[in-house]
């Protein structure tokens, strides 16, 4: 079911028949403060009165708290957006990117810091700027799973002012050929702000310094 103006236009009642016969509703779960159908006429109470003449029953679950407020998917987009991972973990979702490993400019090898640069078949909710600590949900040959990693979100600055976001993943310990194969990451904590650096020396000193740094919150020796 295409989710366009015809769709928005029916009722909660029209909705549920639409389902019809492809699937047969034998239950609900609803929110307490959620509701379908035109002007949110499907709320739990119309569902309970509808579903006792329909035949299927209807199950109000109560949200879930963290830290004072409601867990939500808006919550959780925002967190991302901050670059606040600890939160987004905190309300139950470890941010990840997946995307396949192309080639880039090979700059990152030249400073002995080798990157797999991704794509994406798809429009990731990128983070906050930045550097990232991280380990590997899916990688090719040679990787394995939990392998740790840091993870560049941004435009590179240093020698791309005004370029387009992109996300580098360095796999430390690793030396490999990943080209073409898809690569996914957690992001387990965010080290660092993006910034623009001198000169190349300066970089590479900085990425020693988030190497370490990522090291220790990722417990690698």
């Amino acid at each position: 079911m295409r989710f366009d103006d015809a769709l928005r236009e029916l009722s909660a009642e029209q909705f549920l028949d639409a389902l019809s016969p492809a699937a047969e509703v034998r239950g609900l779960v609803m929110s307490s403060r959620s509701a379908f159908g035109r002007d949110r006429g499907g709320t739990p109470a119309h569902m309970r009165t509808l579903g006792a003449t329909r035949g299927f029953a209807v199950r109000v679950v109560e949200p879930v708290v963290v830290g004072g407020a409601i867990a939500s998917s808006t919550r959780i987009r925002e967190a991302i957006a901050e670059g606040d991972v600890q939160e987004a973990q905190a309300l139950g979702v470890v941010p990840y990117l997946e995307g396949v490993v192309v080639t880039g400019d090979r700059r990152g090898r030249e400073l002995g810091f080798p990157t797999a640069n991704l794509r994406f078949d798809y429009a990731p909710a990128m983070p906050a700027l930045g550097i990232y600590a991280g380990r590997v949900t899916e990688a090719g040959e040679g990787v394995s799973a939990g392998h740790p990693a840091l993870i560049s979100i941004g435009t590179r600055p240093t020698f791309h002012a005004g370029s387009a976001v992109l996300a580098e993943v360095h796999l430390l310990d690793f030396d490999g050929d990943l080209y073409g194969e898809l690569l996914g990451v957690e992001l387990v904590s965010r080290l660092r702000d993006e910034q623009r650096f001198a000169d190349a020396e300066a970089l590479v000193e900085q990425m020693k310094r988030d190497a370490a740094a990522g090291r220790a919150v990722l417990g690698v020796s």
